[in-house]
C-alpha cells in the first residue's frame, strides 16, 4: 500500500499562488487532507486531494501545543497512519520530529520536482514565492539552491 501524503493548508495555498500545486499529485498521486484543513482552505479541491475525517482530535495530546487545528488534524491523522506530512509551520515541524514523523515542506516539494524532472528550475519558483506573503529566509533559499545545483 503507498504511504499516505498529508499535507497542511499553508503548503496548499504557497502551491497555490506560485502555480505549482499540481506537483503535488505529480510527485505524490493522492494526497490527504483532514475536514479542518479543507474547511481553512475554503476552495474547490482537485479530484486528486482526499478529505479524510481527523482522527480523535478532541481528544489530541496536541491541542496542549497550541498548533492550528489543521496543522494539529494532519498530526494525528499521519501518527494514526504511518503517514508523511508536507508542513511549513517550524512548531509543528519540531512536534514532528519528536513524534519521528518524516516530513517537508514546500521549497522541499519544488526540490523534489526538479529532481524527478517536472520542473526545470528551484530558483523560477522561490522567485514566484517571494513575490507573496509567505516569508522564506535568505539562508533557506541559499540552501534550496545548493541542494538543487542551481547556485
Amino acid at each position: 500500500m503507498q504511504e499516505k501524503v498529508y499535507v497542511d493548508t499553508s503548503t496548499l495555498i504557497i502551491l497555490n499562488k506560485i502555480e505549482a500545486i499540481d506537483l503535488l499529485n505529480k510527485i505524490y498521486g493522492n494526497v490527504f487532507i483532514t475536514n479542518f484543513i479543507n474547511a481553512e482552505w475554503n476552495e474547490t479541491l482537485p479530484s486528486w486531494i482526499i478529505i479524510e475525517p481527523a482522527y480523535n482530535f478532541e481528544q489530541s495530546f496536541l491541542k496542549n501545543f497550541n498548533l492550528g487545528p489543521g496543522e494539529s488534524s494532519i498530526i494525528m491523522n499521519a501518527l494514526e497512519n504511518d503517514g508523511f506530512l508536507i508542513i511549513d509551520d517550524l512548531k509543528a515541524r519540531k512536534i514532528a520530529t519528536t513524534l519521528s514523523l518524516r516530513f517537508t515542506g514546500s521549497v522541499g516539494i519544488l526540490i523534489t520536482a526538479k529532481r524527478l524532472g517536472f520542473i526545470h528550475s528551484v530558483k523560477y519558483y522561490l522567485e514566484k514565492i517571494q513575490t507573496t506573503n509567505f516569508r522564506i529566509s535568505d539562508a533557506l533559499i541559499i540552501k534550496a539552491l545548493e541542494i538543487a545545483n542551481e547556485k
